[in-house]
C-alpha cells in the first residue's frame, strides 16, 4: 500500500558495553529480536551507510567519505578527489604514537582559521588546497587519485598510528610522500601560536592532522528513502547528494511516528551517547555506550506497538555487527518465538564478525 511506512533503524552500538548483562526492562527489544528474520549486512558503520543508501563502493577499498561530506558543506558539486584532513590530538607513549582523535577537542572557528593559515603554505607547495568548512572537519583537494589506502579516523582512535599510516595501492612512492607531509604538518602545528595559547589555557593542542576518506563522488542509482533522520555529516551528506529530505534524529520512536507523515521508506540513525574525558595512558578519551533500558523505552517499545497496530509496515534494525533484524506485523505475531537473552545475540553477532 502506498501509505505504508517502512523504517530502517541504525543503532551502531546497540550490542556494545553493558548490553551483555541482561536488564529486566528490555522485554520489547527481546521480542523484536526473537520474532525477526535475519540478514547479512556490512559490519563497518560507514560501509553500512553506503550499502543502505545504495552508493557504489568496493569492500576493503577506500570509502569516499570526504567527497560526500564535502558535498554537504559545499553546494557546488564537482568531480575532484577530496581527502579529509581532520585536526586531531595524538599522544606519544614510549615508542608509540597513539591517536586520541578530536571528539574531546574544543576548537573554535577562529582557531581553525588561524591554524589553516599557518598550514596553507605547506599544502600550497605540494599543489594541494586546504579548506575548513567546520572546525573539526577539514579537507584537501587533490589534483588526482594518489593511489593510497587510507584508514578512517574512527578506526585509528586508541591505536598506534604506525599501523594505520597510508599505504600504496599502485606504486611505492606516494605513501612516503604523504608520511613526510604528515610529519611536516606536525612540526608546523608544534610551533603554532594557536597551540601555544591553547596549552597556556590548559587545553590540549591540535598537534596533528589525519588524512582519510579519500575519493571522488560515487555513483548512486536512485533515491531509496522518503526521508532521512540523522545528525552526522556522512548521513546528511548522503541525504543531500541523493536529494533526500533530511531531519535531525528525533528523541524517540513516538516522536518519529508523529513526525514521519510521508509514506515510504525512512532511515533513522541513533548514535550512542559519548562520554568525553581527557585521555589517559590506557584509553582513547572517548567512550560510547547506549543505555539499553532507555533505548527500549524510547524506541523499541513504541516501534513494537506500531508494528502490532500496523502503523508501521516493517522495521529493519541494523547494529553494525553484520546482522540486520527484519520485523513485520506478520512476524511479530509469531507468539511461539520465545525471547532470548541479549548476551545470546551478542555471542552470535561476534561469530558473524
Amino acid at each position: 500500500m502506498t501509505h505504508e511506512r517502512h523504517l530502517s533503524l541504525v543503532i551502531p552500538d546497540l550490542f556494545s558495553s553493558p548490553q551483555a548483562e541482561d536488564s529486566p526492562n528490555v522485554a520489547e527489544l527481546k521480542t523484536l529480536l526473537a520474532r525477526s528474520t535475519r540478514g547479512v549486512c556490512a559490519t563497518h558503520r560507514d560501509a553500512l551507510l553506503f550499502e543502505i543508501f545504495g552508493f557504489e563502493y568496493t569492500p576493503d577499498k577506500n570509502l569516499p567519505v570526504a567527497s560526500i561530506t564535502h558535498a554537504l558543506h559545499n553546494p557546488e558539486q564537482n568531480d575532484d578527489y577530496w581527502l579529509r584532513a581532520d585536526p586531531v590530538y595524538m599522544r606519544t607513549a614510549s615508542d608509540r604514537v597513539m591517536m586520541m582523535g578530536n571528539d574531546f577537542l574544543a576548537i573554535t572557528r577562529q582557531e581553525a582559521a588561524l591554524l589553516g593559515q599557518e598550514l596553507a603554505p605547506l599544502f600550497d607547495a605540494y599543489g594541494l588546497q586546504l579548506t575548513m568548512p567546520e572546525p573539526k572537519c577539514w579537507y584537501l583537494r587533490l589534483p588526482n587519485d594518489p593511489g593510497l589506502f587510507w584508514h578512517a579516523l574512527s578506526d585509528v582512535r586508541g591505536h598506534d598510528i604506525h599501523q594505520y599510516l597510508p599505504v600504496d595501492i599502485d606504486s611505492k612512492t606516494n605513501a612516503r610522500l604523504w608520511r613526510r607531509l604528515l610529519n611536516e604538518a606536525q612540526m608546523l602545528l608544534h610551533d603554532s601560536t594557536v597551540n601555544h595559547a591553547r596549552i597556556a589555557r590548559g587545553q590540549l593542542p591540535v598537534n596533528s592532522l589525519w588524512f582519510w576518506g579519500g575519493g571522488t563522488l560515487p555513483h548512486i542509482a536512485h533515491r531509496r528513502f522518503a526521508q532521512v533522520w540523522g545528525n552526522d555529516a556522512l548521513t546528511l551528506g548522503m541525504a543531500k547528494f541523493s536529494a533526500t529530505p533530511h531531519t535531525p534524529t528525533p528523541i524517540s520512536g513516538c516522536h518519529w511516528l508523529q513526525q514521519a507523515t510521508i509514506p515510504g521508506r525512512h532511515l533513522v540513525i541513533v548514535e550512542a551517547v559519548a562520554d568525553f574525558t581527557l585521555p589517559d595512558e590506557t584509553d582513547d578519551g572517548l567512550t560510547r555506550k547506549n543505555n539499553i533500558e532507555s533505548l527500549n523505552r524510547d524506541w523499541f517499545s513504541p516501534l513494537l506497538a506500531a508494528l502490532k497496530s500496523r502503523q508501521l509496515a516493517s522495521l529493519h534494525l541494523y547494529t553494525c555487527n553484520g546482522t540486520v533484524f527484519q520485523a513485520t506485523p506478520k512476524s511479530i505475531a509469531r507468539w511461539w518465538k520465545r525471547p532470548r537473552s541479549l548476551s545470546a545475540y551478542q555471542a552470535q553477532l561476534e561469530i558473524v564478525q
